[in-house]
Formats: C-alpha cells, structure tokens, sequence
C-alpha cells in the first residue's frame, strides 16, 4: 500500500539509515526518508509513505530515535571517504511524524 519502495528513489548504493520506532521502519536514501509501516504483525505486507527531508541538503548519512522522536543526520561520511572538504555545517534535524501524514 501506499508509496511504492522505489518510486523516484535511486535506492542502487543502499540504504544510508534504518530504525525501527514506533512500530514502524524508518529507511533513509539520499534525502529520502521511508516510513514503512505493517499490516499485520508477520510484515508480509506494508504500507511504505516516501517523504523528502528539505532540511538535509547534504543527504541523510544516519538515522537515530532519542526519546520516541525520530532524527536524521548527515555527518559528511562519504565526503570524508572520498579525501575531499566535508560541507558544513554538519546537521541533525527532528523527523516530525507528520510529514507523513500528509
């Protein structure tokens, strides 16, 4: 139900963040955060909502829950792989619940 899991997504390199809060799994690509919630508690269906964090120029790198609220960060990995200047400022941003409501 709902988004389809790659729709407009390159999901190709792999999922740059997963977290479970909640009941439901957070899956982080790029800029991208998934929301994938089950049907029913075997998982075998799920209804995936795809939302894009504006707040994350740079792309999601990890993602956290502290206290029941969901947070991406993006702490330049794959630039400082790569040899070359991290962009800053380095970010961490509240995933507010309901971006995916709408």
């Amino acid at each position: 139900h709902g988004d389809s899991f790659s729709a407009g997504i390159s999901i190709a390199s792999g999922a740059d963040g997963a977290r479970l809060v909640d009941g439901a799994l957070y899956v982080a690509f790029d800029r991208w955060v998934m929301r994938i919630v089950p049907d029913d508690p075997s998982w075998a269906k799920a209804t995936v909502t795809s939302r894009r964090l504006p707040a994350m120029e740079y792309g999601v790198t990890a993602l956290t829950e502290a206290e029941g609220d969901l947070y991406a960060a993006n702490g330049q990995t794959a630039m400082f792989l790569l040899g070359l200047r991290p962009a800053l400022p380095f970010r961490l941003v509240r995933v507010d619940g309901a971006l995916f409501e709408q």
